[in-house]
């Protein structure tokens, strides 16, 4: 594993002042984003990722405390994230159902709008099935397959994480496919 931070991601560990009375939180929005983003990448309990966090610091010999696991629990539950989007190059379609959030094809979005069941034609649009079946497996394997924090608005911003890095993971490294055949 290689763990790059930059000039910048260390200055901007620490809060500037608030100005108002009362103590002064001890860690930035982007300490406690870093310590949540390694918690759903790797898969840690909060005391775990604590520790990972801190681990991490002291290894590369950063002047810089790590957030601990009742910091980032209470912190999760206000924090404003960004949701970090992919470019797409056609219509997306979301969907709900029993299994829950699916994106589909322009072909099963039109049945379901006007009525119908909203079956996959194999001929068609076996490309695009295979490519949400890819992406919930690209999500259960990586993120998991339930949500970590015990309140809304934490799990809120859990999924956005989630996201974010499905996302990132995405962009960095994606591959070119395409369907072979008739």
């Amino acid at each position: 594993m290689t763990f790059w931070f930059s000039a910048d991601a260390i200055d901007a560990w620490r809060p500037a002042p608030s100005g108002r009375r009362g103590a002064q939180r001890k860690f930035s929005d982007h300490a406690i984003q870093t310590g949540l983003t390694l918690r759903l990448v790797f898969g840690l309990p909060l005391r775990q990722a604590e520790g990972f966090l801190r681990s991490v610091l002291s290894l590369m010999r950063v002047d810089l405390d790590a957030p601990d696991h009742t910091t980032l629990s209470r912190r999760s539950q206000d924090l404003a994230v960004q949701f970090h989007r992919v470019p797409a190059t056609g219509p997306i379609h979301l969907i709900v159902d029993a299994t829950g959030l699916s994106i589909v094809g322009e072909g099963e979005w039109a049945a379901v709008k006007h009525g119908g069941r909203g079956r996959w034609k194999k001929e068609s649009r076996y490309h695009r099935q295979a490519r949400v079946e890819n992406a919930f497996f690209r999500y259960k394997s990586i993120i998991g397959d339930r949500l970590r924090s015990r309140h809304s608005k934490a799990q809120d911003a859990e999924a956005l994480f989630a996201c974010n890095i499905l996302n990132r993971m995405t962009e960095l490294g994606r591959p070119a496919s395409f369907a072979i055949g008739p």
